[in-house]
């Protein structure tokens, strides 16, 4: 199966908010391991922050964003599903403007 170019980006967006989130906050990269990954969805994909402990046992997973099929970045509502108002942002623009990667 091939990798399309939607989740070759999603997978890189995933990479920079772990790099991201342990730039600001260094003193929990001591004691987890904390990482991004996408989950599939009919409609979305959930991006979750995984925290697990050096045993590799999950100490925490919480929703961070969503992301349909067209690279839209939505705000989570809970961890099931996002808050539909308005969009946050797009992965492909994101990637391109670092700075921008909290304003979602």
């Amino acid at each position: 199966m091939e990798t399309t170019e939607f989740e070759t980006t999603l997978a890189q967006f995933c990479n920079r908010l772990t790099l991201n989130y342990l730039t600001a906050f260094p003193r929990v990269a001591d004691r987890l391991n904390v990482r991004h990954e996408a989950m599939p969805g009919r409609k979305y994909r959930r991006v979750a922050r995984v925290e697990t402990t050096e045993d590799g046992i999950e100490h925490s997973r919480s929703a961070v964003c969503f992301v349909d099929l067209e690279g839209n970045i939505w705000k989570p509502a809970g961890y099931k599903g996002p808050a539909k108002n308005f969009t946050r942002g797009n992965i492909f623009a994101a990637l391109e403007h670092p700075l921008n990667m909290w304003s979602f």
